[in-house]
């Protein structure tokens, strides 16, 4: 699974070169309690999902704990 992170503009400089971002990152899982009956089936036998297990839920929060531009000031002179 791939997710994106999408951050807007709002309030950072066009002289902005980087941005120095910590995340954290929060999981749920859904029953909490799962188990192994040993029962072991061969793939020919699972015909549908339920034949492999109960199906388990997985909630992933993402959030910005810090968020820093960076702006690089270069003096540029032509002559």
């Amino acid at each position: 699974t791939t997710f994106y992170i999408i951050l807007g503009t709002t309030n950072m400089s066009f002289n902005t070169t980087e941005v120095d971002i910590e995340l954290k990152l929060e999981t749920q899982v859904e029953p909490s309690q799962v188990y192994f009956n040993e029962d072991v089936k061969a793939m020919t036998d699972i015909k549908t999902e339920s034949d492999i297990g109960s199906a388990i839920t997985h909630r992933f929060t993402v959030s910005i704990k810090k968020l820093l531009p960076c702006v690089m000031h270069n003096d540029v002179h032509f002559t």
